[in-house]
Protein backbone atom coordinates (compact mmCIF):
# COMPACT_ATOMS: atom_id res chain seq x y z
CA UNK A 1 0.00 0.00 0.00
CA UNK A 2 2.99 2.13 1.11
CA UNK A 3 3.95 2.34 -2.58
CA UNK A 4 0.65 3.20 -4.44
CA UNK A 5 -0.17 6.56 -3.69
CA UNK A 6 -3.55 6.55 -4.56
CA UNK A 7 -4.24 3.69 -2.47
CA UNK A 8 -2.37 5.48 0.37
CA UNK A 9 -4.68 8.63 -0.43
CA UNK A 10 -7.73 6.44 0.37
CA UNK A 11 -6.51 5.03 3.40
CA UNK A 12 -5.86 8.22 4.67
CA UNK A 13 -9.48 9.20 4.30
CA UNK A 14 -10.57 6.15 5.98
CA UNK A 15 -8.21 6.62 8.51
CA UNK A 16 -9.45 10.31 9.03
CA UNK A 17 -13.31 9.07 9.18
CA UNK A 18 -12.55 6.23 11.27
CA UNK A 19 -11.05 8.73 13.70
CA UNK A 20 -13.87 11.17 13.43
CA UNK A 21 -16.47 8.30 13.99
CA UNK A 22 -14.68 7.30 17.34
CA UNK A 23 -14.18 11.18 18.72
CA UNK A 24 -17.98 11.63 18.18
CA UNK A 25 -18.70 8.05 19.75
CA UNK A 26 -16.84 9.19 22.98
CA UNK A 27 -18.02 12.41 23.04
CA UNK A 28 -21.18 11.33 23.28
CA UNK A 29 -22.35 12.92 19.85
CA UNK A 30 -22.91 9.46 17.82
CA UNK A 31 -24.15 6.27 19.20
CA UNK A 32 -23.41 3.29 16.72
CA UNK A 33 -25.45 -0.23 16.95
CA UNK A 34 -25.91 -3.18 15.32
CA UNK A 35 -28.87 -3.63 12.63
CA UNK A 36 -30.02 -7.18 11.54
CA UNK A 37 -29.31 -7.28 7.35
CA UNK A 38 -33.08 -8.23 6.93
CA UNK A 39 -34.20 -5.50 9.00
CA UNK A 40 -31.76 -2.73 7.43
CA UNK A 41 -34.02 0.05 6.16
CA UNK A 42 -31.25 1.47 4.31
CA UNK A 43 -32.10 -1.62 1.57
CA UNK A 44 -35.16 -0.07 0.31
CA UNK A 45 -32.69 2.64 -0.65
CA UNK A 46 -30.26 1.04 -2.19
CA UNK A 47 -31.56 -2.91 -3.41
CA UNK A 48 -34.25 -4.19 -5.72
CA UNK A 49 -36.41 -5.78 -2.53
CA UNK A 50 -39.35 -7.90 -3.18
CA UNK A 51 -42.68 -6.88 -2.25
CA UNK A 52 -43.30 -7.89 1.02
CA UNK A 53 -39.79 -6.29 1.86
CA UNK A 54 -40.45 -3.62 0.06
CA UNK A 55 -44.02 -2.99 1.59
CA UNK A 56 -42.98 -3.60 5.27
CA UNK A 57 -39.77 -0.53 4.86
CA UNK A 58 -42.46 1.57 2.74
CA UNK A 59 -44.88 1.09 6.16
CA UNK A 60 -41.89 1.70 8.53
CA UNK A 61 -41.21 5.19 6.95
CA UNK A 62 -44.49 5.90 7.13
CA UNK A 63 -44.62 6.46 3.22
CA UNK A 64 -48.02 6.32 1.55
CA UNK A 65 -49.43 4.27 -1.26
CA UNK A 66 -52.14 5.64 -3.31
Amino acid sequence: MSSNPVTESQNKHINMCFHAICDFMTQGKVKLFYIEGSENLADLFTKNLGLVKFQKFRDQLGMAYG
